[in-house]
Formats: C-alpha cells, structure tokens, sequence
C-alpha cells in the first residue's frame, strides 16, 4: 500500500512538472529563437485579451501563429548563431541576450501589426471564436 501511495504522490509530482514545462518560455538559444518568438507573440496576444477578460489559451493562440513563424527565414538558428557572433564581438552580448534582443524586434513588430488590432472584448471575442 505504501508503494502504491508513494508511485502516485511521484505521476501526480511528474505530471505536475510536464503542465508547468509547457507554459515555461523556452530557453533563449539560437536553436530554439523560433519557439521563443511564438511563446512571446502567444503570451502578447493572450495578455492584450485577458485585459478585456477573454482568456485565449496561449496554447490556441500559438497553433494559429505556429507554421508562419516556424517557416520564418529570419529565425532560423544560422542567422541567429551569426547575428549572435557578431553581436558578441561588437557589443559583448552573450547569447541569451542576443536572442532576447532578436525575438524583442519580432514580437515588437507583431505587437505593432496584430496585437494592436485586438483594442475591445468583442474583437478578441471574435478572434477566439476562430480558434
């Protein structure tokens, strides 16, 4: 009875830490610059509604938004890792920074296309009524 006790306190702690992954950013590197511009544009959007009380999960928000960013040549981890080189060598910018620098323009620029659109509960009630 203890062991069953103890392997369910351990699924219940697993599990617990999987959800939490999942809404954690991704960790700012090169590789994964892709994935943190769509958590930063996801949790944008997400703010901007929840203002108006809509909640959107960013989960809905980032499949909408997913293939767009991820076929981004802009974003690829070459053009990071060389734009990271050269920040590095100019500014001292370690790479955390550089890619948080990076993924600031993108969101920045959604931010100012997209996010900016959603101005009132009825239209972000709209937008997650596509989802």
């Amino acid at each position: 009875m203890r062991t069953l006790i103890m392997m369910l306190a351990m699924v219940l702690l697993v599990s617990h830490a999987v959800a939490a992954e999942r809404t954690k950013r991704p960790m700012p590197i090169c590789p994964n610059l892709s994935k943190v511009v769509l958590f930063d544009m996801s949790n944008s959007v997400n703010a901007k509604c929840n203002s108006f009380g809509v909640d959107i999960p960013s989960k809905k928000i980032s499949a909408v938004f997913h293939d767009e960013i991820m076929a981004e040549s802009d974003l690829s981890a070459m053009k990071c890792n060389t734009t990271c080189a050269l920040m590095d060598s100019l500014d001292k910018k370690n790479m955390t920074e550089c890619v948080n620098i990076i993924a600031s323009s993108f969101t920045k620029g959604f931010d100012e296309s997209f996010t900016s659109r959603l101005s009132s509960k009825s239209i972000c009630q709209d937008f997650a009524s596509k989802l």
